[in-house]
């Protein structure tokens, strides 16, 4: 079965239970904490795909780290994953729970790469800009990629705009190679 398959089903059947105990909120921030952690340490990531380490000692390391900071569920959806030996798609499984989250909550995630750090002001200034015109609340990611000289891409969801200058002189580069000029005597 496709990866991306089973991170859903593992995914829903966990949204479905939170939604049913009421702890959804309380198991999506488990998760980014989860998340959060694992990426600030790149080896933790080795550990669920290395096929060496025991489930034993996988709990062991994930109960030192975890258990008493997350919610019960959410602890035993882990252990579970460790058994079911699904652990290695732990990122994917979460991916998946956000997306079923923002859906929930009507959240749209909203990225927006310019060449220089926004401002506070100027990102909350986005977010409600933003939270008007698409009638959600808003969840803004910033980036920088000084590549982009100045403007702005905005991605929300699958869309993307890009207002880049770079983008923009890069396509005046391409109308002016594809143009013959003459000169007019």
């Amino acid at each position: 079965m496709n990866k991306g398959k089973i991170a859903v089903r593992y995914s829903k059947a966990l949204f479905e239970l939170a939604l049913e105990k009421n702890v959804v909120d309380e198991v999506y921030n488990d998760l980014m904490y989860i998340t959060d952690s694992i990426g600030s340490y790149s080896n933790f990531m080795a550990l669920f795909n290395n096929v060496i380490i025991t489930k034993e000692e996988k709990l062991k390391i994930l109960s030192r780290a975890f258990e008493e900071k997350i919610h019960e569920i959410t602890w035993k959806f882990l252990w579970f994953l460790i058994e079911q030996q699904r652990d290695n798609q732990l990122y994917e499984i979460f991916i998946s729970f956000k997306t079923l989250y923002r859906k929930h909550k009507n959240i749209k995630l909203v990225v927006i790469t310019t060449a220089y750090p926004l401002s506070e002001n100027l990102k909350n200034e986005i977010t409600e800009i933003f939270a008007k015109k698409l009638s959600s609340n808003i969840e803004l990611k910033t980036e920088v990629n000084c590549n982009l000289l100045g403007g702005a891409i905005v991605r929300i969801d699958n869309k993307q705009l890009d207002l880049s200058v770079s983008t923009q002189l890069n396509e005046l580069k391409k109308v002016l190679k594809s143009k013959v000029y003459t000169k007019d005597l």
